[in-house]
């Protein structure tokens, strides 16, 4: 007699694995329609890994097939996830990139009313003792997607602006095709404001600079303090959590500010005029090397080769590298500058000679001085992304010029995207550290900075003291490094990666540049050639670059066609004083951030956008932290002042003084760009 239990049991798995095609068919037809990519990836998906299966009990498991099917959950996965969410929500963990005052030496007003902002909430903003997911959460980054229960239970109960999912198993996401509902998780971030990123199968590196492009479209103040939850403790997902606390601070540089962008219109404008050539599309290859010349500790052990080959190679010589390499009587063939301040003109002055303004050919970016062009006899520019005066230059000269991408923070990122924009294929990276062995040798022997003042000195080691920490060396376990240099150091990656056919060589004694290949200065050898290197250098001035012919572009003109949507912002970019709470504060700068990045005009976003994060950040993260909602409400408030009242003074400083050139006295700089680093300027 047929046993009529297991028949039962064997008839509800049967229901529950047909249950499961039809929730798969359900998805498929979803993500056929919003995203066809996915689809086609998924629709004849067949796992490698992690399977589903229907246990005795009709639980539905997501099993191991390679462990001899252990269950990935350790419990009935339903009960796991809910009770996991629980949990989190009463201990959240988030992390935050931690705002730093910046040296203020009276140049501009943003920097002033931010250390203020700082001086006042900033232990609240960095260390915060009040965290609860009952606030509008601008990112929620998951790792693991599992069964995907765990998805439902935060769209049912949580407020989330930005999900972020991060799984580098296919598998695991194939199986939530079948179990949860991906139509109604796609319907909850489709909302006006919301968005979905999924990161599937990507690797680490690919998903952090998925995400870091992220700041632009939802506003750092949104991501600035992302919520993090961790669903599987996997090796890839340990490994993204810890890249992601490390290096999440790379979406917050380079954002650029009101008054540092108005210095760059007036110093773009005024290099047009001055006829500088721009960067074109040419791609031939030039028959020479390029050496790429930094003022990091390693260059003085590598200046006898340099001495030895350079007749057959083309030099970039970086910031305050030239100076290093004047005392060592080495013409380097191109100086590379990339900051904007006036005062770089009179740090040239200290260390060129008549010689060297007659033979070497300063290549800059659109935003430097035109004082610091001036200095030379042979200049060229190259536009900088993400900044206002890359349209400018693009309408003037009525196409779309290249942009010298991964050319900051540090000068030598900007040498070595010249010499791969130029078309170089073999690069050699001498005095290129960006990490030290010894904090207290942060430059060349010989360098220009071992004749700056004590008190300059002593503060920028006080200051790499302080923030500095271990990364992996290329000739040694590891060196130390700050945030700057190691932004540095991954751009440098990303423009290796994405040179065609580029090959970089790196002798030094500091960071691992993983792209570059690691050789000892003693086995490192530049191939002979017979090549016409002064030939070569006028191939490359002629083809390389091209200057825009046009008429004198003049301050009304700069006025009527670049700043009359800038000025129509001016009331919708202020904060209103009147707010109902925290959820209401969100959707002010969401909106108001939203409404600006969607102006029409390229000049005003670029104007206010640097400006609206940065503000932005501080105004949301003291909101969201503030221990009780009479706390909120007086933080909110103060910060509403302090921000339009720099808006005030930021539109000032645009309607009365378009084209203002930087002027300030301030000979050896503070800004981040300006300050040494093995290759910074």
């Amino acid at each position: 007699m047929p046993d009529l239990s297991a028949l039962l049991r064997k008839a509800e798995i049967q229901q529950k694995q047909l249950q499961l095609e039809v929730r798969f068919k359900q998805n498929m037809a979803v993500f056929e329609r919003v995203a066809p990519a996915l689809y086609r990836e998924y629709i004849d998906y067949q796992p490698q890994e992690l399977r589903l299966c229907v246990d005795d009990d009709g639980e539905v498991q997501l099993v191991n097939a390679k462990l001899n099917n252990r269950p990935v959950y350790s419990t009935a996965p339903r009960t796991f996830c809910r009770q996991q969410f629980e949990q989190y929500c009463q201990r959240p963990s988030i992390a935050s990139i931690r705002i730093y005052k910046t040296q203020d030496q009276g140049r501009f007003e943003q920097v002033r009313q931010i250390n203020q902002l700082l001086d006042r909430y900033g232990e609240s903003i960095n260390s915060p003792e009040h965290v609860s997911c009952n606030v509008p959460i601008g990112m929620m980054v998951v790792t693991g997607c599992g069964l995907g229960y765990h998805l439902e239970e935060m769209i049912d109960k949580l407020d989330i602006y930005t999900l972020f999912l991060f799984d580098p198993h296919k598998d695991s996401f194939y199986a939530s095709l079948h179990t949860v509902d991906w139509g109604a998780i796609i319907a909850y971030f489709a909302r006006e404001r919301r968005m979905l990123k999924l990161c599937i199968g990507l690797s680490v590196r690919d998903t952090m600079r998925d995400m870091t492009t992220l700041a632009d479209k939802i506003g750092l103040f949104n991501m600035a303090s992302a919520f993090v939850y961790r669903h599987f403790h996997s090796t890839e997902e340990k490994q993204f959590i810890r890249y992601y606390r490390e290096k999440f601070h790379l979406a917050a540089t380079g954002i650029g500010f009101l008054e540092d962008e108005q210095i760059s219109l007036s110093h773009t404008v005024a290099n047009i005029n001055a006829g500088i050539p721009v960067l074109t599309h040419d791609k031939s290859t030039p028959p020479l090397p390029a050496v790429i010349v930094g003022n990091g500790p390693s260059l003085a052990g590598l200046i006898p080769l340099l001495r030895e080959c350079r007749q057959r190679v083309i030099i970039f010589s970086c910031g305050s590298a030239t100076g290093t390499l004047c005392k060592a009587d080495i013409l380097p063939d191109f100086h590379i500058e990339m900051e904007r301040t006036r005062s770089t003109a009179d740090v040239i002055r200290v260390w060129h000679t008549p010689e060297h303004y007659e033979k070497v050919t300063l290549l800059a970016l659109n935003t430097v001085a035109p004082d610091t062009f001036s200095l030379f006899k042979n200049a060229a520019m190259a536009k900088k992304p993400n900044d206002v005066g890359c349209h400018i230059v693009d309408d003037i000269s009525g196409k779309k010029l290249p942009e010298l991408s991964f050319c900051n923070p540090t000068v030598t990122n900007c040498g070595l995207s010249f010499a791969v924009y130029m078309g170089f294929k073999e690069i050699y990276l001498l005095g290129v550290d960006l990490g030290m062995t010894d904090m207290r040798q942060h430059h060349a022997k010989d360098s220009v900075y071992e004749g700056l003042e004590e008190k300059y000195l002593k503060e920028y080691e006080e200051e790499i003291a302080k923030t500095s920490y271990a990364i992996g060396g290329n000739l040694r376990d590891s060196v130390f490094t700050t945030t700057d240099l190691d932004a540095s150091r991954q751009n440098m990656e990303m423009i290796i990666k994405y040179g065609k056919g580029v090959t970089v060589y790196n002798p030094n004694d500091g960071a691992k540049i993983h792209g570059a290949i690691t050789v000892r200065p003693e086995a490192l050898s530049l191939p002979e050639t017979n090549c016409d290197k002064a030939g070569v250098m006028a191939s490359l001035k002629t083809a390389k670059f091209a200057a825009i012919k046009q008429g004198e572009i003049s301050e009304d003109f700069v006025r009527e066609r670049y700043l009359q949507d800038f000025f129509k912002l001016e009331s919708s970019i202020r904060l209103p004083s009147r707010v109902k709470g925290i959820a209401d504060i969100h959707t002010l700068l969401d909106k108001s951030f939203r409404k600006l990045i969607a102006a029409e005009s390229p000049v005003s976003v670029a104007l206010l956008r640097g400006s609206t994060n940065a503000f932005f950040t501080v105004i949301m993260r003291a909101c969201i932290f503030a221990a009780s909602e009479r706390q909120r409400s007086e933080t909110y408030q103060h910060c509403r002042k302090t921000f339009n009242a720099f808006i005030k003074n930021g539109y000032k400083l645009i309607r009365e003084t378009p084209l203002k050139h930087d002027d300030i006295e301030n000979f050896w700089g503070t800004s981040t760009d300006d300050r040494a680093g093995q290759g910074r300027g």
